[in-house]
């Protein structure tokens, strides 16, 4: 009995698929991906439950507080602590100018919401305000480099 084409043989061997993105020949151009807004989402749910406490007693809690002129856009569901820490992912992970959202979500429902911007209402930075800022960090890196000296001299004796 020849029955050779019911013996079993091993299992044919598929050629791995190659994709070139960049050849020279190309004509195609991928669309960039959109994983920004993916990553905007987990850092703001890995920060979701984190407050700030006072680092002498760790148990007091600093009320966190946004800043003057800057205010909710009405998105649900976000509180002024989520709203801080989306601003915080926003100002650290987006690599162009932040200006918070352009319609307020509270008045219009049906209002588009910019991802890519976070759900404060749009802010102004005015000179002022980078002018008190400048004057803040200068203190702190006074204040700094003395607790250094005196940190410095202690550890000499």
């Amino acid at each position: 009995m020849d029955s050779d084409w019911f013996q079993r043989g091993s299992a044919p061997k598929f050629l791995k698929v190659e994709l070139k993105s960049n050849h020279e020949s190309s004509k195609r151009m991928d669309k960039p991906e959109a994983q920004e807004c993916l990553r905007q989402l987990f850092a703001e749910r890995r920060l979701f439950d984190r407050c700030p406490v006072d680092h002498r007693d760790r148990k007091t809690k600093i009320e966190a507080t946004l800043p003057p002129g800057v205010e909710s856009s009405g998105v649900p569901g976000y509180n002024k602590m989520q709203l801080m820490q989306n601003l915080i992912v926003s100002l650290y992970t987006k690599p162009g100018p932040i200006s918070g959202q352009e319609r307020c979500v509270e008045q219009n429902p049906c209002a588009m919401i910019n991802q890519n911007q976070p759900f404060v209402k749009s802010f102004i930075v005015i000179d002022e305000d980078v002018r008190k800022q400048q004057h803040r960090v200068s203190e702190l890196r006074e204040r700094l480099q003395a607790a250094r000296k005196i940190a410095a001299e202690k550890q000499k004796f």
